[in-house]
């Protein structure tokens, strides 16, 4: 028992010593922040946050620890330090790498690559008919500004896009779409690729994100090769995975990827507010299952409605989903009455999911 109390004793103390290293980087993200501001440079640094997860990830291989782990931290300890920095204040970028417009800046999609530009060296500007994003310049003629910028990001609804779009007609800057649907406004994208600088692009993650490592972007080929090129050569700065795929191909795949877990979590919050139990009974005697459930309905509930509607109904492979959502409905009913064809589908479901094991944290 003796050898027990001194383990633990020496775990208490490492875990001492673990808290006051976190707070000595935080207090070095500070003093980091500070000089940021004084010369005037972006908050952002991707190639520094590529370098940071890479380190630790390395160093927690060496020591023969799981390096997902390592990067995993190494993601927390960014996120933190951005968190701090961007608490002291944001200092907009002078623009070394040029100039952007973002249409839809005030959104909060917008907003994020307003920063994620930022962070970069572009000189941004917002157009919003909501009002300019705190912290960057805003215009209320898009056009003109767009001729002027070398980068023109739109982060618009589906459904207004291809409009948006045909107000560039013969602007010559890069430029290209992030919305999550393309099917309302893919044949503009097609025709209009023809002879300008148009690609389109879907960031795989929300606007909570703060560090892209573990991270997809999607750069969807609309025919016009070197935009897509351009388009993918912003991404290859960071640490997300930059996908090439063909136009036609996105909506088909986001019904399956995005439609169907937004669809399954708003079914489940569904059942769950008509289950006549308060939400505050029911959390009491959830599990695991339950607990993680509940994170992701939670997530989704907090969204922007309209923009969550437009990806249902927008989304040409729709109702073929949802006949996919009822006929599994009736069939888990038909087989758990059959204890072999019941284990035989779970064995199905393991076999397709493979050795996945959970992504990375937000």
């Amino acid at each position: 028992m003796d050898d027990l109390d001194d383990v633990r004793e020496r775990i208490r103390m490492l875990d001492r010593r673990l808290v006051e290293t976190v707070a000595q980087r935080m207090e070095a993200a500070k003093q980091a922040g500070k000089a940021k501001r004084t010369g005037h440079r972006p908050i952002r640094d991707y190639d520094v946050e590529r370098d940071v997860v890479e380190r630790i990830r390395a160093g927690f291989q060496a020591a023969d620890l799981d390096p997902l782990m390592g990067e995993r931290i190494a993601r927390l300890l960014i996120a933190e330090a951005l968190r701090i920095q961007e608490k002291q204040g944001l200092q907009p970028g002078t623009g070394s790498q040029g100039d952007a417009l973002i249409v839809g800046g005030a959104g909060q999609m917008g907003a994020w690559f307003a920063h994620f530009l930022n962070g970069l060296g572009y000189q941004v500007t917002t157009s919003d008919p909501r009002g300019p994003l705190p912290g960057f310049p805003s215009t209320e003629e898009p056009r003109r500004a767009g001729e002027q910028s070398d980068l023109v990001i739109l982060a618009t609804p589906p459904d207004v896009t291809g409009e948006v779009l045909q107000g560039f007609q013969g602007v010559e800057t890069l430029i290209f779409d992030i919305a999550s649907l393309k099917g309302p406004f893919q044949d503009t994208l097609v025709e209009m690729a023809k002879d300008h600088n148009i690609t389109s692009v879907h960031p795989l993650w929300g606007p909570s994100a703060r560090v892209l490592s573990g991270k997809s972007v999607a750069i969807l080929d609309c025919g016009n090769e070197a935009a897509t090129d351009q388009a993918r050569e912003l991404f290859n700065q960071t640490a997300a995975s930059v996908l090439k795929l063909p136009l036609h191909l996105h909506d088909r795949l986001m019904a399956y990827t995005l439609g169907l877990p937004h669809a399954l979590n708003l079914v489940y919050a569904q059942v769950l507010s008509t289950s006549g139990h308060a939400f505050s009974e029911l959390k009491l005697l959830g599990g695991p299952t339950f607990v993680k459930q509940n994170d992701v309905a939670a997530e989704v509930a907090r969204e922007n409605p309209e923009l969550y509607r437009q990806i249902q109904v927008h989304n040409e492979d729709r109702e073929r989903l949802y006949k996919a959502l009822h006929e599994a409905i009736d069939a888990l009913g038909e087989r758990i009455q059959d204890e072999a064809a019941f284990k035989d589908a779970m064995l199905t479901y393991r076999d397709y999911l493979g050795d996945y094991h959970g992504g990375f944290p937000a």
